[in-house]
């Protein structure tokens, strides 16, 4: 079994500025965000791992989950020449998660 912590400590791991957002409602959701200037190695600027009502388990459970989403990922800069992220490929820049440095 996982806790957020531990969830926080390997999601700290891959980067330093990357965002855990969650809630627990109908819905356990917890949204892992890529840092600024940054994308999921898996794509997108943020993932989503979540668990509907009819399937809730326990918070450990669903930890263990987010946690294992998080095994292999990297976060990739949306500007690296070789696999820039989608928005800057058509258009040139990345306004889902600008970087921090951009002025």
């Amino acid at each position: 079994m996982a806790t957020k912590r531990q969830v926080l400590q390997a999601l700290k791991k891959i980067h330093k500025d990357a965002e855990l957002e969650c809630s627990f409602g109908r819905v356990w959701e917890a949204e892992i965000w890529a840092p600024p200037g940054h994308y999921w190695s898996e794509g997108p600027h943020s993932l989503v791992e979540h668990v509907g009502e009819g399937e809730l388990k326990s918070k450990a459970e669903f930890w263990k989950g987010v946690l294992e989403r998080l095994d292999g990922l990297e976060a990739w800069s949306c500007t690296d020449p070789e696999t820039p992220c989608e928005f800057v490929q058509m258009h040139g820049e990345c306004e889902v998660n600008p970087s921090k440095d951009k002025p």
